[in-house]
């Protein structure tokens, strides 16, 4: 029996229990058991799920918890490798700067404005920017203003919890999976 059959014998199996306990003259009568029988019914159920959960879906699941616990280890080890990376390329960012500085140091002192070399040609050109010296005396009509419009979920849900009407909200309840 493949897992797909497992699960639609697994889902038959569970709606017949619930209608066993829920609604046993119906079954009774649907299946032509003797009301008396009931229970025995009800336990063959109960054995028939424990054994499918316990052999077919307790396998795919262990197979699939392999699977969730390799990838978490692999991701570990990933962002531990984009931590190297990151300190890797900080590092080689310091070793530019500081080359890039002595450059600098070397052709001001030596008052050399162009440089052509067998690797790269070295020049300075002018730039333009403004410094900001104290923020607080920069007058209104320069600043920048930006909005930012964003909804407040928390409120959103306690006034539903509250039984106010939020128009275009609602409130959805998830089952989330946890691994332990």
């Amino acid at each position: 029996m493949d897992l797909f059959e497992t699960i639609k014998d697994l889902q038959e199996a569970n709606q017949l229990l619930a209608m066993v306990q829920n609604e046993p003259q119906k079954v009774c009568d649907e299946y032509w058991i003797d009301i008396d029988d009931i229970y025995s019914v009800e336990e063959e159920l109960i054995e028939r799920i424990n054994a499918l959960e316990d052999k077919d879906i307790k396998w795919f699941c262990e197979s699939k918890l392999k699977q969730v616990n390799y990838s978490n280890s692999r991701i570990e080890w990933i962002k531990s490798e984009i931590e190297r990376l990151q300190k890797l390329q900080e590092t080689e960012e310091k070793h530019l700067e500081k080359a890039k500085r002595s450059i600098d140091w070397i052709m001001k002192t030596t008052w050399t404005e162009k440089l052509e070399t067998a690797l790269n040609n070295l020049s300075y050109r002018k730039s333009e920017s403004v410094s900001i010296l104290d923020e607080n005396s920069i007058p209104a009509e320069y600043w920048k203003v930006k909005e930012v419009r964003t909804i407040d979920k928390i409120k959103i849900k306690e006034d539903i919890k509250s039984w106010l009407d939020v128009i275009g909200a609602s409130i959805e309840t998830k089952q989330n999976l946890q691994i332990k």
